[in-house]
């Protein structure tokens, strides 16, 4: 499978962020700092964020990764932790977050969180010579009878559009889908898809290979 490009690489780190602050410092100085660290270009209003108890968003901004050199960055601040997004890998969002962290620590004197969950999300367009109806050669027959009966519409050709797969909820949390599909407004020669998983980028990407090989 042929990674084109990244939509989406995000990771989420849950964690009381009032617990990295045990004794009340007065935060505005390390916020505005992280703007200048990562130079956010798009900053709202910190301190009315902070009074509306709201997240506080910042986008546009850069980060260096030592292989990838300077990326693209957004992070998310919540009372329940923190939210970092790239167009790179998991790994560099991951990155990003420890890095914020390690400097809180360094140079204001905050607290490393003990506990922290942590969540990934990688959405990614990737190409592959294979065919989706190979999966099961049966649809075949669908997708024959399904053009017969929409001949009004032209000369059609259906096929196996894509894959979803989900799971019921057993915990508090809601388990991610997981979906591929033929990406929207491209031809079938093109090969082009479009893959959404709670997963980390190199994960989803080694569970795409696995279904290529399914695939032949």
């Amino acid at each position: 499978m042929k990674l084109l490009s990244v939509e989406q690489a995000r990771a989420v780190w849950l964690f009381p962020m009032g617990d990295m602050n045990p004794t009340g410092k007065f935060m505005l100085p390390f916020l505005f700092q992280l703007v200048n660290r990562y130079k956010f270009a798009s900053v709202p209003n910190i301190s009315e964020a902070i009074k509306k108890n709201e997240g506080i968003f910042l986008e546009q901004g850069v980060y260096t990764d030592e292989k990838r050199g300077d990326v693209s960055v957004e992070l998310a601040i919540y009372n329940d932790g923190l939210i970092a997004d790239t167009h790179a890998d998991t790994d560099v969002s991951d990155d990003l977050l420890e890095d914020a962290l390690t400097h809180a620590q360094k140079e204001f004197g905050l607290v490393s969180p003990k506990h922290i969950r942590k969540q990934h999300t990688s959405k990614i367009y990737v190409e592959t010579e294979r065919k989706l109806n190979s999966l099961s050669p049966s649809l075949a027959a669908l997708n024959s009878a399904l053009n017969k009966k929409l001949k009004h519409f032209g000369d059609v050709s259906y096929e196996l559009g894509g894959i979803n797969l989900v799971t019921e909820q057993a915990g508090p949390l809601t388990p991610p889908v997981f979906r591929f599909e033929r990406a929207e407004t491209n031809r079938y020669s093109d090969n082009r898809y479009y893959s959404i998983a709670g997963l980390r980028t190199a994960d989803h990407l080694e569970l795409l290979d696995q279904l290529e090989s399914l695939l032949s």
